[in-house]
């Protein structure tokens, strides 16, 4: 048994913010990987209740997604796994 595993935590605070995410409507799980295959470098995407895609951008100026987006504001508070996203991403504050 490996006796060498180390647990790595930090701890993480920041504040509520309103952001702008396009909304896609989601159809299946190639559409999610094509999109994230294509706009890594601009946006972090995240299916919502089964039936759209998030899509938060963390460079200025991101490419629009699709004309038939919808442009949503979200709240970080309200939408953790946005948050979660973006600081995995190595892009919150920016």
């Amino acid at each position: 048994m490996n006796t060498d595993l180390v647990l790595n935590l930090s701890r993480i605070e920041f504040e509520d913010a309103p952001i702008q995410a396009q909304i896609v409507a989601y159809h299946n799980s190639e559409q999610l990987s094509k999109l994230r295959a294509e706009y890594y470098a601009s946006y972090v995407f995240l299916r919502e209740w089964g039936t759209r895609i998030l899509c938060v951008p963390y460079v200025q100026n991101a490419p629009q997604i699709t004309q038939k987006s919808s442009v949503e504001q979200i709240s970080l508070y309200k939408h953790l796994s946005v948050s979660s996203a973006l600081i995995r991403n190595g892009a919150f504050g920016t």
